[in-house]
């Protein structure tokens, strides 16, 4: 039987009729082949039809939960109600029982379930709760029926435990996962985040109720949030119950669909040598067949499979586009079902996730933005009207001491998981006004992570205050450069103007907490001039850095026009003079220490052969000639 309906339901009835005649005979085989066939044509529409039971638990007031099914199975609150309760969901609302005496139900009369499939959304508020407090059961006594509760390990683990044995679901955690059962009078299965966790020959299928918050003799509550209750009076299958994983608040859908969908819609950094995958929802009387639309723009789509048949594609991609596609289903009338535009873009270890040439600004509101040429379109903005001078290849956004702006950027199609590597790049320029620990570009939204000024106007890479990588050159006030980091495998690798300065093993940081990694990048409490900022997907190579620098190299007008400032590079010269002592120097007569200087000026990327000479004979004058 299917719900709590008795034993003698319309899909058992049988016949027994005596018939006189071989015409009545053929005339009762007609009328039972027409009964077979829309029997079967009903229990295939009612495999696709509403929940036995569904409580999406997004009321905002009431003491009962509302059954979104239409069956009237409502749940009554007990000790709780929505409005002092309701919580965000995982979709819309979820309501939160405190573990000690909340808990809400449907009862019924006791009956036996051919098949069933019960499935909700939850959320563990506090991990190690004692072992049997169960966010779900189904019988109010422990001798039947089966419950989902905690096993009382550290964190704790989600089972399916009955009087016929148990079975592990997978870890309770504070955040929301998916836990479903199915079964049969043999058979049950549980899943975890839609995928298949075990099974085994149990039957456990007489319920009286549908509980949650609570285990079977209503003794171990419940700590935390639960959402979406669903029951079925058949047996999911796995493609089905994957689907409403993937489809947070939708039931089994009743038309043709596609869903989880590989690459997801957005996505960017998909493999470019990777299937594309997808499955299928509310195809239970034919076997579905496909036509793929593909194309480099939303209005240049082209079939480039028609009646495919199956769920994976094997088509070759270039790395670093956006592709635009489409799939439709075709069912066994050749009618079309279509699917939605979706988008994604492959990875390349040289993909711009953000490019600002910072060339103008444009205002909108209060804010004023500027243009990300990368494929990802970011918005980029700035609170107050951008100050702009020559850069490296046009205008360039200045920072000063009177207009202390600020350049916000938030990836939002793309962050980095742990593991992942990523480049920026950036020319920079500072003033000699700037202080010591002074950050140029803050990487996430904590203060104590990013570029920063150090002392003696070297850079360095932050991470809670401790040195991840620094710079052994000075960067010269009023001067270009171009800043290199590099995240590649487990080292930072830090570049001025195309040449390694660090590269340090990325064990300095004190847990995984990557955050501060560069989906956010913005330029505050500094003083200088930022132009051509780049994030890019990988970690680039030695040619694309060389093909940056490309910039700065060709641009005589900025090399010709350095106009060093004299008290910080005295400080430089003077460093050098300083392991020189005075006999050495005095002998050796006007310029003779200039090749000497030159030496140790390339050590410091300091490769201006005219502001060297210039400056080794002021330090030399206000050192020995004074």
């Amino acid at each position: 039987m299917r719900g709590h309906f008795p034993r003698n339901s319309a899909r058992n009835v049988y016949i027994d009729l005596c018939t006189s005649s071989l015409k009545e005979l053929t005339m009762l085989k007609k009328l039972l082949l027409f009964i077979g066939i829309f029997a079967v044509s009903f229990f295939a529409v009612s495999q696709a039809s509403t929940p036995w039971l569904h409580w999406k638990l997004d009321q905002n007031s009431g003491k009962a939960a509302f059954d979104s099914s239409g069956n009237r199975r409502e749940a009554n609150l007990y000790g709780q109600t929505f409005k002092d309760n309701s919580s965000e969901g995982i979709v819309g609302s979820s309501l939160l029982f405190d573990g000690s005496s909340e808990s809400a139900s449907y009862h019924f009369s006791s009956s036996e379930f051919e098949e069933y499939t019960i499935c909700f959304w939850v959320k563990a508020a506090s991990l190690s709760q004692k072992q049997y407090c169960a966010p779900l059961n189904t019988y109010g006594a422990s001798s039947n029926g089966f419950q989902i509760d905690v096993d009382g390990s550290s964190p704790g683990n989600y089972r399916y435990i009955s009087g016929s044995g148990e079975i592990i679901m997978g870890s309770a955690q504070k955040q929301w996962v998916h836990l479903a059962v199915s079964g049969t009078e043999s058979e049950t299965k549980v899943y975890y985040n839609g995928t298949f966790a075990g099974s085994k020959t149990l039957s456990d299928n007489i319920f009286n109720q549908i509980a949650i918050g609570v285990n079977r003799n209503g003794s171990r509550f419940f700590n935390g949030y639960i959402d979406d209750v669903q029951v079925y009076d058949r047996k999911l299958s796995n493609s089905e119950i994957h689907y409403i994983y993937a489809n947070p608040g939708e039931v089994v859908s009743p038309e043709p669909a596609v869903y989880n969908i590989r690459p997801e819609d957005g996505e960017v950094g998909f493999p470019s040598g990777a299937n594309l995958t997808w499955d299928t929802a509310g195809c239970y009387l034919f076997e579905p067949k496909f036509d793929i639309y593909f194309g480099q723009t939303a209005q240049s789509l082209e079939k480039i499979r028609g009646s495919y048949e199956s769920k994976s594609l094997d088509y070759p991609l270039s790395a670093g586009n956006r592709y635009y596609w489409r799939i439709d289903i075709i069912d066994d009338n050749d009618s079309v079902h279509q699917g939605s535009l979706r988008s994604f873009v492959t990875f390349s270890s040289s993909l711009e996730l953000l490019n600002l040439g910072l060339n103008s600004f444009s205002q909108s509101g209060e804010l004023y933005s500027t243009q990300d040429s990368s494929v990802l379109n970011n918005e980029v903005y700035i609170p107050q009207a951008p100050q702009l001078e020559d850069g490296v290849s046009g205008k360039a956004f200045s920072f000063t001491k009177d207009n202390r702006n600020e350049l916000s950027c938030s990836l939002g199609q793309k962050s980095f998981a742990k593991g992942e590597n990523w480049s920026l790049n950036m020319f920079l320029k500072i003033d000699s006004e700037n202080d010591s620990w002074t950050r140029m570009v803050g990487l996430g939204t904590q203060t104590q992570h990013g570029l920063y000024i150090l002392e003696d106007y070297k850079l360095g890479f932050i991470y809670d205050m401790d040195y991840i990588v620094k710079t052994s050159s000075r960067l010269v006030p009023e001067r270009w450069y171009m800043l290199t980091l590099i995240k590649d495998g487990e080292k930072i690798k830090l570049y001025i103007n195309g040449r390694l300065e660090s590269d340090e093993p990325y064990e300095n940081l004190k847990n995984e907490d990557y955050d501060f990694l560069p989906y956010y990048s913005q330029f505050t409490q500094f003083q200088g001039a930022v132009d051509e900022f780049k994030i890019f997907a990988g970690a680039i190579t030695d040619s694309k850095i060389e093909q940056e620098l490309e910039i700065l190299a060709g641009n005589t007008e900025i090399s010709s026009n350095f106009t060093p400032d004299r008290n910080i590079l005295s400080i430089f010269a003077s460093e050098w003079l300083s392991e020189l002592s005075h006999d050495q120097a005095i002998p050796s007569g006007d310029l003779n220490l200039y090749s000497d200087l030159c030496c140790y000026a390339s050590d410091y990327n300091w490769d201006n052969r005219v502001d060297i000479l210039d400056y080794s004979v002021f330090a030399f004058n206000k050192r020995f000639l004074k």
